[in-house]
């Protein structure tokens, strides 16, 4: 059994690395990622793989996700779901980072709701 898990999380580990690299990340960026981002390890690849590739669509660059690798957390529904919310209020993803998607439900609510409130 640690045979196979270890084989699998050698095998993500080799599967995001070249997915990132692939993306313009440094092999210490990817270090950092692994560092900072542990369950890459033994997450599933196509579902991890599924989320980048959401934020990425959403004109969220890989080195914002670097800085906030906590964000792959949430399922790829979710993410959408929030990207959608604050696309309709025009959040810059540039301008204001990514923070805001590493939050609670109710903390993201409030911040949407304060956000609604400014513009």
């Amino acid at each position: 059994v640690l045979d196979l898990s270890s084989d699998y999380m050698k095998r993500n580990f080799k599967n995001i690395s070249e997915q990132l690299q692939l993306l313009g990340c440094t092999a210490e960026e990817v270090k950092k990622f692994f560092l900072d981002y542990p369950p890459a390890f033994y997450a599933s690849f196509e579902k991890l793989s599924n989320k980048i590739n959401c934020l990425l669509e959403s004109d969220i660059n890989i080195k914002q996700l670097l800085k906030k690798p906590r964000i792959l957390e949430f399922s790829a529904n979710n993410l959408k779901n929030r990207i959608e919310e604050l696309e309709r209020i025009g959040y810059d993803f540039k301008k204001h980072g990514v923070t805001i998607l590493d939050s609670s439900r109710r903390r993201f609510e409030a911040k949407l709701e304060k956000l609604n409130e400014e513009g």
